[in-house]
């Protein structure tokens, strides 16, 4: 388990290079639910990975919406993180284009749009 709280912080060191300010619900709190998710894919492969996530996600007082936000963008960085495994492409700079790739194509979900974009 403390590997998979290490990713955490990779995850969290990789987001802010894009938001250099983060918040709840935003790009940047779905910049790292998917990124720690397909890092714990890579780590630890999609059965495990899963079961760490859900786990973060079990917090009683979290609101439902933001935990579907949660659980859905975790699915998104598990299943790329996979593809990109399976591709032999996987790298911290590949899940990163990833993300942005599918934020621009609202296939991630982001309760609180950023005024301005990015940053």
């Amino acid at each position: 388990m403390f590997t998979a709280y290490q990713l955490t912080w990779k995850a969290e060191s990789l987001c802010e290079d894009l938001y250099p300010t983060s918040a709840t619900n935003d790009e940047s709190d779905a910049c790292r639910h998917f990124v720690w998710a397909a890092l714990l894919a890579n780590e630890f492969k999609r059965e495990f990975a899963e079961k760490v996530l859900y786990a973060h996600e079990q917090e009683p007082t979290q609101p439902e919406e933001e935990k579907a936000m949660d659980l859905a963008n975790n699915q998104r960085g598990v299943s790329t993180g996979e593809s990109l495994i399976s591709k032999k492409t996987f790298s911290e700079q590949k899940i990163i284009e990833e993300f942005a790739q599918q934020l621009k194509e609202n296939k991630l979900i982001v309760l609180k749009k950023r005024i301005g974009g990015k940053k």
